[in-house]
């Protein structure tokens, strides 16, 4: 398995030429080969009688298709080490930036040490499920956005006018989404869990609704990223990775007397908290106020509590028709609310912004990034990110 570390290194270059360059269809197109690949040579291994070697097989092939097809790609060839002007700044980004995902992994699994600690293996795994459907609403929407989002603002940076406005831009769309999928999360998380694992997982149900609350804010806490990191702020954003682990810790060992509900609430509290700071200080070299931030998100925040709570007295309103606590109907259940509170919502989004401008703005707002990354030259990019690479 440790020749997975290897190949990844030797593509790791080429896939980031490719994202800063917004060549993101190449990027995904190769991802997607490489994962047909691996589950391809893992099935047929494991048919003729490999076992768990199969799964290793299918691993080591995922990252050598992936390295062979950027490889391909992407041109670029290595040459011998030697100096280059500016590589100082490059290595002490690099340095910046791996410690905040250091303070982040931290901050991210003291939980899972507390609730372990304290509660035992198996309150572990109800929780540790709950809090992974937690978090993969950000890993789906932030992760992929978050590349197209920090290259196209990286070739903003010396248009302060236009960067403010397409991040501004940016916010609203991840408010659209995140408080959206919120709402609806605290309605039939639930019965998202029973359909996903089956009625023993009840627990993790229960836990899950008490994460959903959070979603839309830890979909808001990751555009602060955005800002450091397409300013070449790192340094900026690991000080404030040193805060976010302090103040969560804080959050989780006060919430642990509660076990481990009350450290799912301490989770949400804590990014109730710290979001708009966070924006705040990402925001500040250029200026950027807290409070166009709270105009952009605030109405999406207030459709998605008007429609929550419209539809769970119409729900509670109504006859109920459980015949069968099983699967099934919690699937008719899950749909049939969603698409309740999703017409709720997007009522509520459309009568508080007098229009459909926030819809047609999602729309508009990947395409405009799209083109406007496009019109500037790899090499202009590269001299953006070394200039602005120590701004204090």
């Amino acid at each position: 398995m440790a020749l997975t570390i290897f190949l990844s290194g030797i593509s790791v270059i080429h896939l980031a030429l490719m994202k800063r360059m917004m060549r993101f269809p190449l990027v995904s197109a190769n991802d997607m080969f490489g994962r047909a690949f691996s589950v391809a040579v893992a099935i047929v291994l494991a048919w003729i009688g490999w076992g768990y070697w199969a799964l290793v097989a299918g691993a080591i092939a995922l990252t050598a298709s992936t390295c062979v097809g950027s490889w391909i790609l992407c041109r670029w060839t290595p040459g011998l080490p030697s100096r280059a002007p500016g590589t100082g700044a490059i290595i002490r980004y690099a340095v910046h930036t791996y410690g905040r995902f250091s303070t982040g992994y931290f901050t991210n699994n003291f939980d899972n040490f507390l609730v372990g600690w304290k509660l035992g293996p198996v309150q572990l795994g109800f929780y540790k499920k709950a809090y992974d459907l937690f978090g993969l609403p950000s890993n789906q929407f932030s992760s992929g956005l978050t590349i197209v989002a920090v290259s196209a603002l990286s070739r903003l940076q010396r248009d302060v006018v236009q960067y403010k406005r397409y991040l501004l831009s940016a916010l609203g769309v991840m408010a659209l989404l995140g408080m959206g999928i919120s709402g609806d999360l605290i309605l039939v998380g639930k019965d998202v869990i029973r359909v996903l694992l089956g009625p023993r997982w009840e627990e993790s149900g229960q836990l899950f609704t008490l994460f959903a609350p959070g979603i839309g804010f830890m979909l808001l806490y990751g555009t602060s990223a955005w800002i450091h990191l397409s300013l070449g702020n790192a340094n900026r954003w690991l000080r404030w990775g040193v805060v976010d682990l302090v103040v969560t810790t804080l959050f989780l060992l006060g919430g642990l007397h509660w076990g481990a509900a009350g450290i799912a609430i301490a989770w949400v509290t804590a990014y109730y908290v710290i979001t708009l700071p966070a924006i705040w200080y990402a925001g500040r070299p250029i200026r950027l106020g807290i409070l166009p931030v709270i105009a952009v998100i605030w109405k999406y925040t207030a459709a998605s509590l008007m429609a929550t709570a419209v539809a769970f007295l119409l729900i509670r309103a109504m006859p109920t028709f459980e015949t069968d606590p099983g699967t099934l109907w919690a699937s008719v259940h899950v749909v049939t609310v969603s698409l309740l509170f999703l017409g709720l919502y997007l009522a509520g989004v459309i009568a508080l912004h007098r229009g459909f401008a926030p819809l047609r703005q999602a729309v508009g707002l990947v395409r405009e990034m799209a083109f406007r990354g496009k019109r500037l030259e790899p090499a202009q990019d590269v001299m953006h990110e070394v200039t602005y690479a120590d701004t204090p």
